[in-house]
């Protein structure tokens, strides 16, 4: 049930922003502007009252907002009543196997392993060849080492003299043959 005062209060408060006062009747529409009419002691002072900034509403427009604002909140509870229905739907479907939503996941889930299967022989793979390469790696720099180590000029003399000595060693045997 529409609280019927608020509205009144609402309207009061409208008119009252834009200078204007108003009367409540009996009946609870608007009167003032030269009407006369008998209101209600509790609901309107007994000061003297300024007609020139009184606004009259009629019972029609009256009832056309309390009829407005019955179907928003009616519309409003018919809107959250729907959302809640849908929300208990959505849930109770949630774990059946054959739904679309159901179908979309476990293609979905399908691709994700997929992708995770492939991801995990390209990390397999990127070790491999980090060891290959790393071994790549130690061969060139023992090579490089080595020959550094071999341009030295103590090791060319001691190379020179095991060829010297390899020479003269060949030599005696062919000689005595």
């Amino acid at each position: 049930e529409i609280c019927w005062s608020f509205l009144l209060v609402k309207l009061k408060k409208v008119l009252e922003l834009k200078g204007m006062t108003t009367l409540y009747s009996p009946q609870g529409r608007t009167s003032g502007l030269g009407r006369t009419q008998t209101a209600r002691s509790e609901i309107v002072s007994e000061k003297q009252v300024d007609y020139s900034h009184a606004a009259v509403v009629s019972a029609g427009y009256l009832e056309s907002l309390r009829s407005k604002i019955s179907s928003e909140r009616g519309l409003n509870e018919h809107t959250l009543k729907r959302q809640e229905l849908h929300e208990l739907s959505k849930a109770r479907s949630q774990h059946w196997p054959n739904t679309l939503e159901a179908a979309r996941g476990a293609k979905e889930r399908k691709l994700q392993e997929k992708r995770d299967m492939e991801e995990a022989k390209r990390i397999e793979q990127d070790k491999v060849e980090a060891e290959i390469a790393a071994a790549k790696k130690r061969e060139v720099l023992e090579r490089a080492e080595r020959l550094l180590y071999e341009q030295k000029d103590r090791v060319k003399t001691l190379r020179s003299a095991l060829l010297e000595a390899e020479v003269i060693k060949e030599r005696e045997m062919q000689m005595t043959l």
